[in-house]
Parts: C-alpha cells; sequence; structure tokens
C-alpha cells in the first residue's frame, strides 16, 4: 500500500475529485498549487531561482522565493539566474531577453540563442552567429566576433577565435591571444587552460603558475580548484600542491564552504577539510547558493528527465517542493 493511501488525504482524494468535478468548489481549489507541479530548478540568485512548472519537455518556467512561493509566473520557454538584478528568458517565439524581479523585460526578447546571465555588468549574446557582449541597456558594446564567450570574471572573458581559447578585457580587447585547447574564466588570480592534452593555470599575464599536468581542471574556488589526475577527482591550492588527495569520480568547485562530490555513482557534498557532510546519495548536485542548492533525486529510473529535482538546505534536507 502506498503510503498516500494510508493517510486522511489520501483516504479523502476520490471524494475530493468528485465534487470538484460536480462544481462545487472553486477552480482555485481542484487546482494543485504551480509548485506541487515543479518538475525542474536552476540555482538561486538575487534571492529567485528558476523553477519549471509541468512537463519537463513543454512546461513553462518562472520564478520562486527562498519560501517556495512563486514570485514571477510559469511562462517563459527557458530561463537563467537571476544576475545583478536582471535574469535571461526565452519566450514562445524562441527570443532571448531579461527581466526585472518583478518579470517586467528591460531588455526586449530579441536574441536567438547563445546569451549568458549579467557579469561585471554586461552579458554575452549571439548575433549571425557569433558572439559578443550587452550592457544592462541592452546595447552591444562588444562586437560580436567570437565562436564562444564566456561570462567576465575579474575584468577578463574566455574567447574562442579560429578555434582556440584566449582572453579579452572589458573593451574587448585580446589580452591573452587565443592559444588554448581549452579555458574557463579567471578566478581567484588564477584561471584553468588546456594545453598539450593538460590542464594547468595561468595567471593574468599568460604565464603559468602550475604547469600543464591534469587530466581535467576546473577553477578556484575559496583557495581550491578541482583537478583530476588517473586515481580521480581532488583539490588542489595555489602552489598545485594536493589538499584533499584525489578520490572521487567527479568535483565540483566550493561555494558557501561545501563541494559537490560523486562517489560510487552518487553525489554528496564534502567541506574544505574533504569530510562528507552530506553524504552521497542524489543522481546529481549543483553548488550551493544563498544557503540552497539543487540535487536530483533517482527515483528508480534510467531517464534524466524523470528524475526528481529539488531544493536542499546545508543539513541536506529536502526544503523544496
Amino acid at each position: 500500500m502506498r503510503r498516500e493511501e494510508g493517510t486522511l488525504l489520501g483516504r479523502l482524494k476520490p471524494l475530493l475529485i468528485i465534487i470538484c468535478l460536480a462544481g462545487l468548489l472553486s477552480a482555485s481549489a481542484c487546482v494543485p498549487r504551480p509548485l506541487e507541479r515543479a518538475t525542474s530548478f536552476a540555482p538561486f540568485g538575487d534571492g529567485l531561482a528558476p523553477v519549471l512548472v509541468g512537463d519537463p519537455l513543454s512546461g513553462k518556467w518562472g520564478f520562486i522565493d527562498h519560501s517556495g512561493e512563486i514570485k514571477i509566473p510559469p511562462q517563459f520557454d527557458s530561463a537563467l539566474p537571476f544576475s545583478e538584478g536582471l535574469a535571461a528568458v526565452e519566450t514562445e517565439d524562441s527570443k532571448w531577453g531579461y527581466i526585472d524581479p518583478a518579470g517586467r523585460f528591460q531588455i526586449a526578447p530579441q536574441f536567438k540563442e547563445g546569451v549568458s546571465s549579467f557579469s561585471e555588468g554586461l552579458a554575452s549574446v549571439m548575433v549571425d552567429r557569433k558572439i559578443g557582449f550587452i550592457d544592462q541597456k541592452g546595447e552591444i558594446v562588444i562586437e560580436p566576433r567570437f565562436e564562444y564567450a564566456s561570462e567576465f570574471k575579474e575584468g577578463m572573458a574566455v574567447v574562442k577565435q579560429e578555434g582556440k581559447y584566449g582572453y579579452i578585457d572589458r573593451k574587448g580587447n585580446l589580452v591573452i591571444p587565443p592559444s588554448f585547447e581549452g579555458a574557463f574564466p579567471f578566478s581567484e588570480g588564477l584561471a584553468a587552460v588546456k594545453e598539450g592534452g593538460k590542464w594547468g593555470f595561468i595567471d593574468k599575464t599568460g604565464t603559468y603558475l602550475i604547469s600543464p599536468r591534469f587530466q581535467e581542471a576546473l577553477p578556484f574556488q575559496e583557495g581550491l580548484a578541482p583537478v583530476k589526475t588517473k586515481d580521480g577527482w581532488g583539490y588542489i591550492n595555489y602552489q598545485g600542491t594536493f589538499v584533499i588527495p584525489p578520490q572521487f569520480e567527479g568535483a565540483g568547485p566550493f561555494s558557501e564552504g561545501l563541494a559537490p562530490v560523486q562517489r560510487n555513482g552518487l553525489m554528496g557534498y564534502i567541506d574544505l577539510r574533504g569530510e562528507f557532510v552530506i553524504p552521497p546519495r542524489f543522481a546529481s548536485a549543483l553548488w550551493f547558493s544563498e544557503g540552497l542548492a539543487v540535487v536530483r533525486i533517482d527515483q528508480g529510473g534510467t531517464d534524466p528527465l524523470l528524475m526528481k529535482k529539488a531544493i536542499i538546505d546545508r543539513e541536506g534536507r529536502i526544503v523544496l517542493p
């Protein structure tokens, strides 16, 4: 017997359905609250988080606050988290624009794809299959000419030209010429780059401070960077020395003192000492933001679209939905 059938609500559910069909209750009382039909979430930003309501393939995105209350009704085909007071959203005609926390468009939907959240006052957009940058008025300030561009971090952004990655400044000038096979934005003064099939870390002059020797690498956060060796993922310090030895099947950067890692196929969270504070029990897990993190719960299925997504707190407790 399912747990619901043993509760008062479970026994009354058939009666409630009959009452609703007979029109004896208001329509609002008979329609499930939107959050009860939430199927996906994205991380919080500026106090709001994108939420997908309805079928994973045909539902609509809106935004909720920390209590789970819907602040911007589900109406978008896709949405990115808020950053610097704006969020990128996709409308039914497959155009992206930017809304404020009240859900009003501040930058009209006009971009087809390739958009990013705002960072340091700029956001990347695609025009005629090339990437450039707009300001918060929606005006192009760096002409679209790149194959790829990251968000700006510490005054620089990763760009791709002719298949290679380099870095530009806020004026669009190349400050580190495209020469890398892969690259991440700068964080804490260093950037992970790939050269000769291996990952290392450079400073803002393009000089290696940690030589390329890792199979994979992610940006530094809170003094540590996830890197992968033949023994798995671990975390190094600014000198390239392992502080948390390689041991995980997967790993993400630290945020708010915790980092998502994978062990035995499941994700949990470790602290800066490498000790689990939330045991591995999730199918996937994202970073913490504003004290909350998005996780995916394996309910016995194999299709990721059918897995339940939820939001947990720092104790690992599901708080939404």
